[in-house]
């Protein structure tokens, strides 16, 4: 019987291949995971929503906006994701709309008046146009009618006039809205169980219409005074007798 001949031994790179196989694989499976989460933390990105401000134009322009503005902006941030996590709407300012020239029919969001810090960057916001409308800004002085409600009772009524403090308003709003008015008219003011004597209330102004507003008072004082009911009526043909001196003469 021939002797047995050994097996050959495995070359030096096969040994490299073939030892400690399980340890060589997870080590390539970590790396792998590392490197994903590397990346994906690197291109994480996050959309926050972040309040508006709008700075108007002064009076003394003459103009004012009349078209809508959006109260809230759609922010898109990239950066890591770990840095992306723990940024807040309270990490930022609102976003400002400076319209104070009043000049353009639109307004482009920039992405740089967004303060992020480092490691982030703002790639979008959207709405990224708002269109704008200007008008023609006026204002109109206006006399206030009080309106009454409801009745007194039947043996008291309102003495002279009711007295309205202030008598007059200013509105401000786009001119060719203003030209319709004359007057402002209050709230309702209910006369219903007012007794005798002076009363005083404050009564608000009616709403505006859209793009108007009040300049100073958006209410008024009223004064009334309640006193007994007083009627007047004439008798035909009655006859007067005098009491007393019966030489007293009567005429009629």
């Amino acid at each position: 019987m021939p002797p047995s001949v050994p097996p050959p031994r495995p070359s030096m790179f096969a040994r490299s291949y073939s030892d400690n196989r399980g340890l060589k694989l997870l080590a390539i499976g970590l790396s792998i995971l590392l490197f994903s989460v590397v990346h994906s933390d690197t291109d994480a990105q996050r959309a926050i929503f972040l309040d508006v401000v709008v700075l108007l134009p002064p009076p003394s322009s003459g103009k004012m906006l009349v078209s809508e503005v959006p109260a809230q902006v759609k922010v898109t941030l990239t950066g890591s994701r770990s840095k992306l996590s723990s940024l807040s709407r309270d990490d930022f300012s609102p976003v400002q709309m400076d319209l104070r020239d009043a000049r353009g029919s639109e307004y482009t969001m920039d992405t740089s008046e967004i303060s992020v810090g480092s490691g982030v960057h703002v790639t979008a916001i959207s709405p990224a146009v708002v269109p704008l409308a200007w008008a023609v800004a006026a204002e109109k002085r206006l006399a206030v009618h009080l309106v009454k409600v409801g009745a007194l009772e039947k043996d008291v009524s309102l003495q002279g006039e009711v007295k309205l403090q202030p008598a007059f308003v200013t509105v401000r709003g786009p001119q060719d809205r203003l030209e319709g008015f004359s007057t402002i008219s209050t709230e309702p003011l209910s006369l219903a169980g007012l007794g005798l004597g002076s009363h005083t209330r404050r009564v608000a102004l009616e709403p505006l219409p859209e793009r108007v507003t009040y300049i100073d008072n958006d209410a008024v004082q009223v004064r009334l005074h309640v006193v007994p009911l007083v009627v007047e009526r004439t008798f035909g043909r009655l006859e007067v007798a005098a009491i007393g001196d019966g030489r007293a003469i009567l005429r009629p």
